[in-house]
């Protein structure tokens, strides 16, 4: 027979679980978008320097 505060705390610990996995999943989708991140915003910066020196 399990009571409703086992239940909650497996909850709880299952939400915990789920949320640092995702942050790692995140982490990693960051580190594997820099790259790309970083020469669009190069290219963006390098179009606006352009337009702003013109």
């Amino acid at each position: 027979m399990r009571t409703i505060t086992d239940v909650r705390q497996r909850d709880r610990l299952e939400a915990a679980r789920e949320r640092k996995r995702l942050r790692r999943y995140n982490r990693e989708r960051l580190v594997r978008n820099a790259p790309l991140l970083a020469t669009s915003g190069t290219v963006i910066a390098i179009a606006f320097w352009m337009a702003l020196t013109r």
